[in-house]
């Protein structure tokens, strides 16, 4: 029987190695049968993750190439991209490595998304110069109110490349007209504010916003754009607005309680905003240059001024008569993670049972053997406390204002341990650490309910009251044009307040 094997030189396997040419079919076919070949030829790719980052080179040959023709081109026939490969040798790792950030590179600033308010009076023939104007600012958001936009206008009439549109039109006659222009990269949807049926009567849009990036304490943008017209500026119809954006302001803050940010703007006329503030004292209107003549009409309304510069007046857009405003971030800066030291005696079960049985044994000598009850009292006291100090010490902790509640100064160090590993390429002892720690995350905040929250769902108001302002800290009660380092005046204003309106 002929033997299977064949048997090759290595003069010709050193010449298929390095052949520049392709193969010819007839090749590819004998060396498929010798084993050589696989069924599939495939040129090696460039894996995904840390073998990547390597940029482990494919060694094809030592011997350079023909003259007059290209270096060895390997074609994939999954794909129709070609891959040059230029010869030469490297070495390869013998352990893998993390993949580290570059450090040299500053990172990218980070902020709040940037808002133009301007009234267009007919923005369809200014839509190319007001593109312009977003692309110039680099804005992120804009709120345009007098769009003049009808129903049967195309949808390519309207819109900006590169921005998301939400607007709402008149139906019945010329005019008016709100819309909001958003950027692609930010997730923008409608928010329904509640009064069915009246939210109609007011050229207002409600959108809820989730930018790419927001600071620690914001989870939610709520952003909204409000168009009153002159002939809306009937005492009238000023109350009923006015009501219409107190209870939009009290449904966005019944949806998400902490961590919400609001954005009132649009072109108000003669609204007046006083029972808008009164009820709302944590919103401030922001805008304080004219902005139509000597009028300020278009307004911005926030609870978080403290995150923008002051806005910037410049040109209006073409021939209308209102002025745009600009609002920009300013670059956040990392939150200041305050230290505060407090005492505390730890009661720990091995110090417990070491003072039960302290206290089981005692003979309280020093008491008996005293012969006045100010004596005894006092030299009760003296022994109590002096025990108490010595199986429970007083320690000095440090906490940190940022920290949430079932952070644990143990876990604290875990992470420490985790980011040295990682600095120190230990992938083994890194990824140990990684899992040992959101183990412990996920126990702590089981714990943390069980032991600190559950039982306020059942527990009197009193004491619910007591823990959510242990969680919550002193909050500072802001009254419009009192100073909030006075509780005295912000009291008396208060006072007056519920005064004048019984």
């Amino acid at each position: 029987m002929a033997s299977l094997w064949r048997t090759y030189t290595a003069d010709f396997l050193r010449a298929c190695r390095t052949a520049t040419n392709p193969l010819l079919p007839q090749e590819k076919s004998l060396l498929r049968e010798g084993g050589l070949l696989k069924s599939l030829c495939r040129p090696r790719g460039c894996k995904g993750g840390k073998n990547r980052i390597r940029r482990i080179e494919t060694v094809v040959g030592n011997r350079p190439s023909p003259p007059g023709e290209n270096p060895f081109i390997c074609k994939s026939p999954r794909r129709n991209q070609n891959r040059s490969a230029y010869l030469h040798t490297c070495e390869r790792e013998s352990q893998p490595r993390l993949v580290k950030p570059n450090l040299d590179k500053p990172p990218k600033p980070k902020s709040m998304p940037s808002l133009l308010l301007a009234n267009a009076r007919s923005l369809v023939n200014k839509l190319d110069e007001f593109s312009l104007t977003l692309s110039v600012n680099q804005t992120h958001i804009a709120a345009v109110t007098e769009t003049w936009f009808t129903t049967d206008l195309p949808e390519e009439a309207t819109s900006i490349e590169g921005y998301n549109l939400f607007h709402k039109d008149r139906c019945d006659k010329r005019g008016g007209g709100v819309a909001l222009y958003i950027k692609n990269c930010i997730e923008a949807k409608l928010v329904d504010v509640g009064m069915v049926g009246m939210h109609d009567n007011f050229e207002c849009i409600w959108t809820q916003l989730q930018p790419h990036w927001t600071p620690r304490a914001i989870l939610i943008i709520y952003l909204g754009i409000l168009y009153h017209p002159p002939s809306a500026n009937d005492r009238h119809l000023q109350y009923e607005t006015c009501q219409y954006l107190i209870h939009a302001l009290d449904e966005l803050q019944k949806k998400t309680p902490n961590a919400v940010i609001i954005f009132l703007c649009g072109d108000f006329n003669n609204l007046p905003l006083q029972p808008l503030l009164t009820n709302h004292p944590e919103m401030k209107q922001v805008v304080t240059k004219p902005t139509r003549g000597d009028a300020t009409l278009d307004l911005i309304i926030t609870n978080t001024y403290n995150h923008y510069h002051e806005p910037e007046i410049v040109a209006p857009l073409a021939n209308s008569d209102h002025n745009c405003i600009i609002w920009k971030p300013k670059v956040s800066k990392p939150a200041n993670n305050k230290i505060l030291k407090k005492r505390v005696r730890p009661l720990r079960q091995s110090d417990l049972r070491a003072f039960g049985s302290w206290i089981t044994n005692h003979q309280w000598e020093e008491v008996f053997s005293a012969a006045r009850v100010n004596d005894k009292c006092s030299a009760f006291y003296a022994t109590l406390l002096g025990a108490v100090n010595r199986y429970f010490p007083i320690k000095t902790v440090r906490l940190h204002i940022q920290d949430k509640p079932w952070v644990t100064p143990q876990l604290k160090t875990m992470i420490k341990e985790r980011q040295k590993a990682f600095t120190e390429d230990d992938l083994t002892k890194w990824k140990c650490l990684r899992n040992k720690i959101n183990h412990t995350i996920r126990s702590l905040k089981k714990s943390h309910y069980k032991t600190k929250v559950k039982h306020l769902k059942s527990a009197e108001p009193k004491k619910w009251y007591k823990a959510i302002k242990d969680k919550k800290g002193e909050l500072r009660i802001e009254v419009p044009g009192v100073p909030s380092s006075s509780p005295k005046a912000v009291a008396d204003a208060i006072n007056s307040h519920l005064a004048a309106a019984s």
